[in-house]
């Protein structure tokens, strides 16, 4: 039977679920009455994604998550591998270790298509799907994979596990933002994701989740798990974010039941940086 042990707080509380040896922790926003909603954050992000966005979330008992070797959750033991699909499984092992039989799942880029193929595969499970800057994750084609498995494990033979250090938090925050977010969003995420040592400041994700995608689903398989989702989609993008391109959306879309699109302005981690315009979305569809 899963750990659950939670802190209180104010306005948040953490959690930390231990499955097996994987321990898994979160952050917890909104009242217990509230619709259960579990948010899963983006490559490299941690749970603190959703700091400024859950709190305009009334209505939602949101459970936010570092996923595996991100944030405050164990990294995977050194002989394992991170792959996409594997996330599933996490999700719901979560999801009955909160004790949750029905639940909202809310994501953002990778999470976002985590939480995809999560209720294309247990729609008896999933009430109602938000998706943040992503509709399904990211494919190739199926000829392309040899090159790519190729590829995956020629980069993980040459892995060199030191992490690079920074003299001060506030490097580290701004070798975050140089990847594209704002430094204030950079902060947020530094404050769960990065780590001190008599070395300097390190960002304490797993450097095995830098390695390149060693299979990736393509877009028959994204379709067909689309087509099995039961629960009204609320697909927001964001104008200067992720683009699949439009034929690859355009299929997606379409493939769902029940799907309402919305376009805000903002880049990839709108929901981070200007969380209101997210927000007044997301309160109508809950």
């Amino acid at each position: 039977m899963p750990d659950l042990i939670i802190f209180e707080g104010h306005s948040m509380t953490e959690f930390n679920v231990s499955i097996n040896s994987l321990k898994l922790a979160g952050m917890i926003w909104g009242p217990e009455d509230g619709i259960p909603t579990l948010a899963i954050h983006g490559w490299l992000d941690n749970a603190a994604s959703f700091a400024t966005l859950a709190p305009l979330l009334p209505q939602c008992r949101l459970y936010a998550l570092d996923l595996p070797g991100h944030g405050l959750s164990t990294h995977l033991p050194p002989a394992a591998t991170y792959h996409f699909i594997d996330a599933v499984s996490w999700i719901m092992n979560l999801a009955d270790a909160l004790e949750l039989s029905n639940f909202a799942l809310l994501g953002h880029s990778l999470g976002a298509g985590i939480a995809t193929i999560a209720a294309g595969a247990f729609p008896e499970r999933i009430t109602q799907l938000a998706l943040l800057d992503a509709i399904g994750p990211i494919t190739k084609e199926a000829a392309e994979s040899p090159q790519i498995l190729h590829k995956a494990i020629t980069k993980a033979h040459k892995l060199a596990n030191t992490p690079k250090y920074y003299a001060s938090f506030a490097d580290a925050c701004q070798a975050r933002q140089d990847t594209g977010v704002s430094l204030a969003a950079a902060t947020l995420l530094a404050k769960r994701g990065v780590k001190q040592t008599t070395q300097g400041y390190y960002w304490a994700h797993d450097r095995k989740l830098v390695l390149p995608t060693p299979l990736y689903m393509t877009q028959a398989q994204v379709l067909a798990m689309i087509s099995e989702i039961t629960a009204p989609i609320c697909f927001i993008e964001a104008e200067h974010g992720f683009h699949f391109g439009e034929q690859i959306i355009h299929e997606r879309c379409a493939a769902a039941q029940h799907l309402a699109q919305h376009t805000v302005p903002g880049g990839h981690h709108v929901h981070l940086e200007h969380p209101q315009r997210v927000a007044t979305i997301l309160n109508k569809f809950f």
